[in-house]
């Protein structure tokens, strides 16, 4: 009897070993489970919000924050904020809505700030000011090929450098654009004026003689003397 009580007890011990074993088997399960879909929405999510960002679709209240917090204090933080909510491909499209406005505004308001920390030699205004060129339209654009072709007599080398990062993303004949836009201050200028600064930059240019930047800065200066044909 003693035999037989023993086996029923351990049989007995055995069973509930085996269901506690089974319940925390299937509250494993659950947490794995529960685990792979928190895993599963997070990158459908990466996956919508990259796509939208790529389509060109942008949320302008988040860059009109994020532009006001650059223009503000500008860093690397506030220009990586900037650059991580514009488009990768396409163009940055304002519509006619309050928020695409406001987000126009704060971007032309943002461009002076931009344009003293380029004048700074700030490498992450400037990878902001060549990004903000792959996707923008006129007059925008305009105006930062204004700050950004100013960077060549500021330090033509870095110019080089970042021109070389961004340049697959720059619009085709864009180049000649980037080079040659003189800004405003030229515009009532006399022609010897204007023959003055295309010709520092290119002695800027040429005095770079890095072998990595060699062909880039060959085609820039190819660039400036065909909008010199009258300088002589």
């Amino acid at each position: 009897m003693r035999g037989k009580a023993s086996c029923a007890a351990v049989s007995r011990r055995f069973r509930e070993k085996s269901s506690a074993y089974a319940q925390r088997s299937r509250r494993r399960g659950l947490g794995i489970r529960r685990i792979a879909g928190e895993t599963l929405l997070l990158v459908q999510f990466l996956v919508i919000s990259a796509a939208a960002t790529q389509s060109g679709s942008v949320d302008f209240a988040e860059l009109t924050q994020a532009l006001r917090a650059f223009q503000e204090k500008p860093s690397a933080e506030t220009a990586a904020s900037v650059r991580a909510l514009l488009p990768r491909e396409g163009q940055l499209k304002f519509d006619d809505s309050a928020q695409a406005r406001a987000a126009r505004e704060a971007l032309d308001d943002g461009l002076p700030t931009l344009e003293a920390q380029v004048e700074a030699v700030d490498r992450d205004a400037i990878r902001l000011g060549f990004q903000l060129l792959a996707v923008a339209d006129a007059p925008i654009s305009k105006s930062l090929n204004a700050i950004l072709g100013r960077l060549i007599t500021t330090d033509a080398r870095v110019f080089l450098e970042e021109l070389l990062r961004w340049r697959t993303e720059l619009k085709p004949r864009t180049l000649g654009q980037l080079v040659g836009t003189l800004g405003k201050e030229y515009v009532e200028q006399d022609h010897e004026a204007v023959c003055e600064e295309i010709q520092r930059r290119i002695d800027a240019l040429l005095a770079v003689n890095e072998a990595a930047l060699t062909e880039a800065r060959d085609e820039c200066v190819n660039e400036l003397r065909q909008r010199r044909p009258r300088c002589g």
